[in-house]
């Protein structure tokens, strides 16, 4: 029943002693990961969310991803652990159950939460957020410990509840709920107040996908992007590509398929997508310095039009595809 991950605790860690499920290292895109053997984590970096395309397949441990619910996926965390999310822009923190891997997506993304999650701490439509991440150590080692007592030899309650169900009735509140208070905060930009989050993250001005050429111009000049070559260049673009500009305003898009370490494997995919979307092959370059490429679609008009498009390349058995902000 006890530890799947092996090591000693160092220094003031907390060493796994229970369940610990999909412990060993594993081998994604191009890179090994290693999980850790203890629980204590307080970094920050980049949220993104997933569920379309992947609510109902089987998580790491057997239990069918649902999309609603409070969960979220790390590339190194033991699972199960428990960690508290916050939106840096906006200050809103929430509680998560960490039962998932991800992201594999190499640009500063520390967690993937589930659409549920994304949804209650305020950062779905921004598609991608700064937030902080630390770890709940002693309900997640509690809750490890419980898992390995009462739970079969694959750490599956016995009457049929899922983790989270789990946690909530048997863990929550009752093991370290103060536990945070009493750290020293993690230097960060501090978050900026109510009225500037509100600025920094207003959508622009919503517009139908399908609006007209004539709409989309005097949305670009308005926008202060226009010129003389705007009607011109737009219209080109239609022409070219025989299908409709799905953004040529705002700043949201598409990443699908991951990233590749060969560039051509990008542009490949971009072709196969050509078709029903405009896109873009984008180099990024991981803190190793690694160089990994991205195939982006884009930019879309609002999330609305980025949501429909996660539903169509579903649809086309691109389920890995996110939405991001830049």
């Amino acid at each position: 029943m006890l530890a799947g991950c092996a090591g000693g605790p160092s220094g003031n860690r907390t060493t796994v002693t229970g369940v610990c499920k999909s412990c060993k290292p594993y081998y994604v895109r191009g890179s090994w990961h290693h999980p850790q053997n203890h629980y204590e984590y307080d970094e920050v970096g980049l949220a993104s969310w997933y569920g379309p395309g992947f609510h109902g397949k089987p998580k790491p441990y057997g239990e069918l991803f649902d999309q609603n619910v409070m969960t979220a996926a790390h590339k190194t965390l033991p699972l199960p652990t428990i960690v508290r999310v916050t939106d840096l822009a906006s200050g809103k923190s929430i509680k998560v159950l960490v039962d998932d891997r991800g992201p594999f997506v190499y640009d500063g993304r520390i967690i993937d939460l589930s659409m549920g999650a994304a949804k209650a701490l305020g950062t779905y439509q921004k598609g991608v957020a700064k937030v902080r991440v630390q770890a709940l150590v002693a309900e997640s080692k509690a809750f490890s410990d419980y898992l390995a007592k009462h739970g079969n030899k694959n750490g599956r309650d016995k009457n049929g509840r899922t983790w989270l169900e789990v946690f909530r009735e048997e863990i929550e509140g009752r093991h370290g709920a103060e536990e945070l208070n009493s750290k020293t905060p993690m230097t960060t930009n501090p978050p900026v107040g109510p009225k500037a989050a509100a600025e920094n993250s207003a959508p622009l001005k919503t517009h139908k996908p399908d609006m007209s050429m004539d709409d989309l111009i005097k949305e670009l000049e308005r926008l202060g992007v226009g010129n003389s070559n705007t009607a011109t260049s737009v219209s080109a673009v239609k022409a070219a590509t025989n299908k409709p500009v799905v953004g040529a305003i705002g700043k949201t898009y598409v990443d699908v398929g991951g990233s590749f370490v060969q560039k051509a494997n990008a542009e490949k995919l971009l072709l196969k997508l050509n078709k029903s979307f405009i896109g873009q092959v984008v180099e990024t370059t991981h803190t190793s310095g690694q160089k990994f490429y991205v195939t982006r679609l884009g930019p879309f008009i609002d999330e609305k039009s980025a949501s429909k498009a996660l539903n169509q390349l579903a649809q086309m058995g691109q389920s890995d595809a996110i939405i991001v902000k830049k």
